[in-house]
């Protein structure tokens, strides 16, 4: 489990070609602008398209860092939470 945490960071955190944005209809604040991403699949060298606003991003990814961190300091497992 924690080499996947690891490798979803790592494979989150390398270059990846410019992002397509979509506005959505709501307006043009960042949080409801939509980001779609090229990502690789873990364990494959295969792409997809993953859409999503900055704010769940950013959301994500706190997330992401929250678990390690936890990882790091107690040697436990990360909270279930998306």
């Amino acid at each position: 489990m924690l080499v996947a945490l690891l490798s979803s960071l790592v494979l989150t955190t390398q270059a990846t070609p410019a992002p397509t944005v979509e506005r959505s209809t709501a307006g043009t604040e960042n949080s409801t602008r939509r980001v779609c991403r090229r990502e690789q699949v873990l364990g494959s060298n295969r792409t997809q398209t993953v859409c999503m606003t900055e704010r769940e991003r950013l959301r994500r990814r706190d997330n992401a860092e929250r678990n390690l961190d936890r990882i790091r300091e107690t040697g436990g497992t990360p909270d279930e939470q998306t």
